[in-house]
Formats: C-alpha cells, structure tokens, sequence
C-alpha cells in the first residue's frame, strides 16, 4: 500500500450546537444531515496505510450514532484513531468504550474561559459541561497515562491577546493547548498569529466528508457544505490513492477548478512555519502542571556538589555547544535527536539517596526534553520532562533512586516539524531527598512519553509503543516516515545489505535496525546481490522468469555473500516482544518463508502487508505462489482486506488482517484478484 497524505474522517454533517464562527452549523449557516456509512467509513480506512487518523466532523463526530463503529473499524484495519468533538456529549460510558477501543489522543473546541462569553460563542453548550469533561478524561490517564487531551482554541480580535491568560486557565485541565486563527469567508484569515511573508505550496491531502466526497483541503470541505461541487471524487468509485493523485494534478494546474480556487486562498499561511514550528494559522503549547512563572527557588541546604560539571557537556547529533557556564545548546533540526549530555559523577551523589536533579534553564527557541539516561544511552531511567520556549526562566526536576553509576542526564530536541531547538542552561544542582521533602512543590513539565519517547529499549519496557517489523526494509521506504510522524511507533527494521542498512542506523530512537536477513532457520545464507539492489534476494533468479519479465533487462546478479539469518519467532522471544501491530514483508519471493519463520507468535501480529509475484513463470526460484501465501494466512486466522497492482501487473501487494472475535473484517470489495 502506497503512502497516503491523510487529512481525516469527517463523518456527520449533523450537530448539537449552532457557533457563531462555523460554516457548517452556525446561526447562518445551511444545516445538512448528511452522514456517512459504515460500509463508506471502512472503505476509506480500509484503503491508506496505518496512521493517526482523526475522527472529526463537519458537525460533531459525537452525533453519528455509529461512532465507535468507525472506530473499532480504524483499529481492525491498524489506524490511531483520534477524536475531535466539542466534547458536550461525552458520557463516563462513552468515554470508557472509546478508551478501550484505543483512542489515545483527543481535542475538544472550546474558544472562551467564562460560561457567558462560551454560551455566545458555541451556542446551546455550557463551559461547566466542559470542564467536567476534561475532568474525566484527565482522571482517566491513571489507567491510560498516554492519553492525551487537546484544547483548540479559535482566537477572535477580542480574545487574541489573551493568550497567556488562557494558558494558565487550562494548565491542569488539559495536556496541550492550540491556538487557531479565525477563518471567516471559507477562503480568508484574521487574527493570525503572525506575518507569514510569501506564499508557499499547500500539503494536499484526502479528507473523506459526510456525503462520501473526498476534498484535497479544509477549504474546499468548507467550500463544498452548500455547494455542487461535482470534481470531488466519490469514495464509492474512487480510491483514496487515485483521488489523491487527481487532487494534485488540479493543484498543479491553475486553470483547473481547483487551481481557481486555490488563486485568493489563504489557507497555505497553515502549511508556512517559522522557527518555533508554529504557522501563522496555528499554535501547539506543551501545557505545565502549574501555571507558568510560579517555579520557587530550590532548597538552600542538603545540596550536593560535584555531581554534575557544566564544563563536560558532550554534544551529539551534531548540536552546537558553547560556553562552560552557562552553557548554550543548540539541537539539530530532527525531533528526538539527542543535543547534549553531561556525565553523572554517583561518587558525589551517594547511593544511599533518592536525589533531585534540579535544572535552572531558559529556552529560547523550540521544545527540549530533559532525563537521566542508562551508561549505554538505550534506556531512559526517568520520566523526560518538556520545557517550551518563552520569556521566562524555566526550572526542570528530575528525581532518581539510586543514581547509577556511569548514568547520564541528557538533553534532546523533542520540537516537531523540522525545527531546531535553543536552550541556556544556567546551572544543575542536586539535592537530597529529605531536604526536598521539605520544600515547596516544584513547577514540573507533565511527561509525555507518548509524544516524545525513550531511547531504544525492550519493546516491552515501553508498553504503550506499538511494534512493528520491516522485513526487507531497503532505505525503509514504506516504514521510517510513520516513525518520524509517530513516536509511538517502534519499528525493527531488517535489512541484510550491509550498506543499506548503515544508511538507516541512528536515524532515530524508535526505528532499529538489524543488518540480517529473516529465514526459515537461524544461522547463515547465501545472499544473492543485484544490480538493482531491490531486488537482491536469498532467493536465486529464474532465468526464464527473468527473460519474460518487464524490466528484466535491470535484472542481474552481481554478487553473492553470505549474510545471518534468523527466525521471526527467534527474534521476537529474544527481544520479549509481546505483540506485533504491524509486518510488512518485502523479500523478493520468500515472504512466505518469512511467516513460516514466525511458527506459534504468527497469532500475535495484527496485520500483515507483503508482496506475491503473479506471473505464469517466477522470477525467482522456490517462491511461493499467491494462492499458497492467501491459503496459509487464512488457515492462520487472517483475513485478505487489500490486493494492489503493481510492477506493471507481475506483482501485488497484498494486505491481511487478523480476523476479530465478533466483529467480522471482510476484504475491500473491487480489489482482489
């Protein structure tokens, strides 16, 4: 399955209030009942590889009575999904099944702080609904403590400059707050959160609407609600990938009907970042546990010195390090990427004692995460607490029993979005824990761990860290992007071309990668290399397949080494891994080696995407036909959701999913073959 630029599900058009801004459901507005079906919805997800996939609504995603439907739907076909709603129809019930399907990151509207000024705004809701609701949703991260809950906050000339104001309101009510601009003619902003300067390109993307229309936008969803628009492609005759490949040929054309719309649309300032991350449109602050500014002075007695040297900060990943007191850091560009660490002398510190590691900082630009690492840097021994960029003074705590010798306090930039980070770090002070004991709580960053994870570690370590291999990963053209826009995601990626396999070590934290090839046996095999390095392969080449095949003339065998090779099922009980979210399998005729390879644990992947070659003579010797792979993984308990063309129609990539007790997962009709 070929990657998809997703924008979301829009399911309803239906909804239970009348806002003053809305172009769906305002006071003016022409209100539609559309809604989409279920059959419509799993259509959709059934078609775009695994991602986050919001569940939004031109009216409220609450309102469509088959909403955890959708939901459950996302999840069989291996997608996050992701709610957005105004969150007035949240029951404890509701929130509990939603919870348990797998929903782990929600946003509610909410545009003002005081009942009054909420009621004129979202008219026909109470601010008082609201916050219970957050109330809820928080009290629930006891039990899903990588839920997180998002305020979205349109700004109006009256409110724009209480920004501040509404930090601190929601601080302890919500994990993160966005602040949007207003946009008030379907195609115009106002309120914006600065100059952006020149146009830019848009991100094209496939929203599926209410009415089973795809649009390339939110703009042109806004566009559509009460107009004819008949060149959005329909879910029922087009696929996502084809709408999407048709949305951006209108793009490029500016006679086109979209290109003429596109002409005096603003809405690209939401694709312009500055250096922060943010767009003019919109902004994401990290929410502290206590309002900004209200950081107290650290004990004055119990400190211990020497356990930390601001004259030994060791950068990393290529970060800029400077000065010895302060000392400034500043990140690379790649989110997660280690900046700096400094040594921790435990000598100094004491074994006996629960210490705190207290960071006096300012950041000036970005997000930074702070923790205290294992000696072997793969482990984080701390919960990573986040500081965002402001005016102010910044203090972090971190709290260790015991410290480990040889341990490390390390720095990162955890900003999204390409941007590098700056911190000053003015001092690191460590004290013991009965004097903390007695001093005055601490302004601490709540630890997301789930935006913004630990180094390598057993998969199990991390729980809530979906795991997924990549057999045959090449330059990992179909996983590594999901784990650079997905930190919940830990991928393993094998690939036995060593060469290859360099280019992807120390990419990232979550994405690791084990130069050997996957087989039916642990040990060692003959690798056959070829001049199109793709198709390498244990697997020798049939000549007469290679004759036959289109591109043929690209197929030759330079080279053959031996390279290790190991079990799926070897691999999984060694690394004490559970379950397995997603396989994907791209081996050049052994996939089917590779699932054998899995033996009992094939019962605990989720959802499986490999490739068969369909024609009259292989191309490689010993594959295994289509119906052989479709004929194992049924009896395996799996059932054939996707079959897509490719190679000029000598290969398909087919995509399986694990069959759900009581709720039946049928393949996408129109696809196989």
């Amino acid at each position: 399955m070929q990657s998809i630029e997703v924008g979301g599900v829009d399911t309803t058009e239906i909804c239970n209030l009348s806002c003053v801004m809305c172009h769906f459901n305002g006071p003016n507005a022409a209100k539609l009942q559309g809604t989409l079906t279920v059959e419509e919805v799993r259509k959709f997800v059934s078609s775009i590889p695994p991602t986050n996939l919001w569940f939004a609504s031109t009216g409220d995603f609450l309102m469509d009575p088959n909403a955890l439907e959708h939901l459950r739907t996302a999840v069989a076909y291996g997608h996050k999904p992701c709610v957005l709603t105004n969150g007035l129809l949240f029951t404890p019930e509701f929130i509990d099944q939603m919870l348990k399907v797998g929903v782990r990151e929600v946003s509610i509207s909410v545009d003002a702080i005081e009942a009054d000024a909420y009621r004129k705004i979202r008219r026909g809701g109470e601010l008082s609904r609201v916050l219970e609701v957050c109330a809820d949703l928080r009290a629930r991260k006891k039990t899903y403590p990588d839920l997180v809950l998002n305020v979205v906050n349109v700004l109006f000339k009256n409110t724009f400059h209480r920004q501040e104001e509404f930090i601190r309101f929601w601080t302890g009510r919500a994990d993160r707050i966005v602040f949007q601009a207003e946009y008030y003619n379907v195609f115009k902003f106002r309120n914006l959160l600065y100059d952006p300067g020149e146009r830019t390109d848009c991100d094209i993307r496939v929203y599926l609407l209410p009415n089973g229309q795809m649009s390339p936008c939110c703009a042109i969803t806004a566009y559509q609600h009460n107009r004819k628009v008949e060149w959005l492609p329909h879910i029922g005759v087009t696929s996502p990938e084809d709408a999407l490949g048709y949305f951006k040929k209108l793009y490029a054309d500016p006679h086109s009907p979209l290109g003429l719309l596109c002409r005096d649309c603003d809405w690209w300032k939401m694709f312009k970042r500055n250096e922060q991350g943010h767009s003019a449109f919109t902004k994401t602050v990290l929410l502290p546990s206590q309002i900004p500014g209200s950081s107290p002075a650290p004990p004055s007695i119990g400190e211990r010195q020497g356990v930390f040297d601001l004259r030994e900060a060791i950068p990393s990943d290529g970060a800029e390090v400077t000065g010895d007191g302060p000392v400034h850091i500043r990140t690379s560009p790649h989110q997660w990427a280690y900046a700096a660490r400094f040594p921790i002398h435990a000598e100094a510190a004491g074994q006996e004692d629960s210490l705190t590691i207290w960071v006096d900082a300012a950041i000036e630009q970005g997000e930074i995460g702070i923790a205290v690492a294992r000696a072997e840097l793969d482990e984080f021994v701390t919960p990573e607490r986040i500081g965002v960029a402001s005016s102010g003074h910044t203090s972090f705590q971190i709290t260790r029993k015991p410290v480990i010798p040889g341990s490390w306090l390390v720095v990162r930039n955890v900003a999204s979005g390409n941007v590098s980070s700056r911190i000053r770090l003015d001092a690191i002070r460590v004290f013991g824990e009965h004097q903390i004991q007695e001093s005055p709580p601490v302004s601490e960053f709540v630890p997301l761990e789930s935006l913004a994870p630990a180094l390598p570690s057993p998969a199990e370590s991390n729980p809530r860290q979906e795991v997924w291999l990549d057999v045959g990963a090449h330059l990992g053209e179909r996983t590594l992007k999901y784990a650079i826009d997905n930190s919940g995601i830990r991928v393993y990626a094998f690939e036995p071309q060593l060469d290859l396999a360099c280019q992807l070590m120390g990419r990232l934290s979550n994405y690791i990668v084990l130069a050997m090839a996957v087989d039916e046996r642990d040990g060692a095999a003959d690798f056959h290399v070829n001049r199109c390095r793709a198709a390498s392969s244990l697997l020798a080449l049939v000549p007469e397949g290679v004759s036959r095949w289109q591109g043929g003339e690209d197929l030759d065998v330079e080279a053959t080494t031996t390279v290790p090779t190991i079990r799926l099922d070897t691999f999984l009980n060694a690394a004490d891994i559970g379950k397995v979210a997603y396989l994907k399998i791209d081996t050049q005729g052994n996939d089917l080696a590779v699932l054998r390879s899995l033996g009992g644990r094939l019962k605990d992947v989720a959802r499986i995407d490999l490739e068969v070659q369909i024609t009259p003579v292989p191309l490689y010797q010993n594959a295994a036909e289509k119906q052989e792979v479709i004929d194992f993984l049924t009896r395996a308990g799996f059932d054939l959701i996707d079959s897509v063309s490719q190679s000029h129609d000598q290969e398909q990539n087919l995509t399986f999913v694990r069959s759900i007790v009581g709720y039946s997962v049928k393949p996408a009709s129109g696809k196989q073959s």
